[in-house]
């Protein structure tokens, strides 16, 4: 079996933990047949139409489990995608993503601020 498609079954295995759904729940939910699931699992990644179908059911952007499957490449690593944040927010009122939009911009601010308080490091002269 392929790495990606070990990465694809231990992200679906922890997403399965978090939910409490397993294999047969999420095809039904999914309105797909259980051997995607069982194909994935002997190293078959699912197709984009199946992983919008897990997208759906397990509440996450469509983006990261084209990643996880290998049909997208990986983002930068230790970063978040955009594509994630904007799946999130999509699922906010308009009250609360403009209250995470002056969050965001509070936590820049700060940071330019923080920055500027640093002390200047000054080259010696040789």
């Amino acid at each position: 079996m392929s790495t990606k498609a070990n990465e694809f079954i231990e992200w679906l295995d922890e997403q399965e933990k978090e939910t409490g759904f397993s294999d047969y729940e999420i095809a039904r939910k999914g309105g797909f047949s259980h051997s995607v699931l069982s194909r994935a699992r002997s190293g078959i990644p699912p197709k984009w139409d199946i992983c919008v179908s897990i997208a759906n059911v397990l509440n996450v952007s469509p983006i990261t489990i084209f990643r996880k499957a290998g049909l997208l490449p990986q983002g930068q690593n230790d970063r978040v995608e955009f594509s994630d944040w904007e799946h999130l927010l999509s699922q906010l009122s308009f009250e609360d993503q403009e209250e995470m939009r002056q969050l965001a911009k509070m936590k820049i601010e700060r940071r330019q601020k923080n920055k500027s308080l640093k002390p200047l490091t000054t080259k010696k002269a040789p």
